[in-house]
């Protein structure tokens, strides 16, 4: 027996906590087929993948489940990734709220309160969690215009939401918490000098899902 230089012994075991931003597209097998393709392709360590996935909610719907899941033993996760609904980060009117902000303050108070004191005991100094940036879309297809602005405004305030939960959560006491800022790739695209072509592109359907090219962001 020898040590495998440069390489771990076992895969990067990763827990997905999202919705359909997260588990499509489905050529690829959402964002985690993404991630093992890519590490495929580059020769890097293997990665094994748990989802807690549920098309068209956030943060706060799904946190009994990953309470749950986080409180199980032998965890044994790497990396958590948290997607919060698409809407909701930058300040949009989200069901059962009536008015902008008000799903994103719900989200903080969940984070605050029930994941954190999970996550911290799930990662402990090792572990590490990634708050998955989503991106804006145009105002005709997300229809809140006057909470979201255009493309350019819910980008904008989709990453300082993301920004907030980032905080919330170093409030809280985690060290290892990083925000994969996937929106930010989409806001350099469109800034480009074939932005106005490539934006389209990016868009699966009207409620913003990344077609399988532009999952590779």
């Amino acid at each position: 027996w020898a040590p495998v230089p440069f390489s771990r012994l076992t895969a990067m075991r990763v827990l997905w906590i999202g919705n359909s931003y997260t588990f499509l597209p489905s050529e690829h097998r959402g964002v985690p087929g993404v991630l093992s393709l890519l590490a495929d392709a580059g020769g890097t360590d293997p990665y094994e993948h748990e989802q807690i996935v549920r098309g068209g909610v956030g943060l706060v719907a799904l946190a009994d489940e990953a309470e749950r899941r986080l409180r199980a033993p032998a965890m044994d996760i790497d990396v958590i990734v948290l997607q919060d609904q698409s809407l909701t980060p930058g300040g949009g009117v989200v069901s059962p709220h009536r008015e902008p902000g008000q799903a994103r303050e719900a989200c903080v108070q969940t984070l605050r309160e029930r994941y954190a004191p999970l996550l911290r005991a799930a990662c402990g100094e090792a572990g590490t969690v990634l708050l998955y940036q989503t991106w804006g879309r145009p105002a005709e297809m997300h229809g809140q215009p006057e909470a979201l602005g255009d493309f350019a405004e819910m980008s904008q305030k989709t990453a300082a939401g993301y920004d907030s939960y980032l905080a919330t959560l170093e409030g809280e006491g985690l060290q290892r918490v990083e925000v994969a800022a996937v929106g930010d790739a989409y806001t350099r695209l469109a800034r480009g000098p074939q932005g106005s072509e490539l934006l389209p592109r990016l868009f699966a359907d009207t409620i913003g899902h990344a077609t399988p090219t532009a999952a590779l962001l």
